[in-house]
């Protein structure tokens, strides 16, 4: 029923021609800027059920974000 779609779009993820604006706090959201500030973790198998929900979102951090990013900095995103 297109929840993952809207997803892939408000999250940069989508590689379709999509037309519309999306907005936040009034401000134009270009696809970088929604790249880099959201995300969503798939529902899958694939997690590692040891983990919590707050190491699984880290351990996907340091994956997804580039090398420069301190442990520090990846708590605070």
């Amino acid at each position: 029923s297109g929840k993952t779609s809207l997803l892939d779009v408000i999250s940069g993820r989508s590689t379709g021609v999509t037309i519309g604006v999306i907005s936040y706090n009034g401000q134009q959201c270009t696809r970088e800027m929604m790249r880099q500030k959201s995300s969503y973790v798939l529902q899958a198998d694939r997690l590692l059920p040891t983990l919590t929900v707050r190491e699984t979102l880290t351990y996907m951090a340091y994956l997804k974000l580039p090398g420069h990013f301190k442990p520090s900095d990846i708590d605070k995103k």
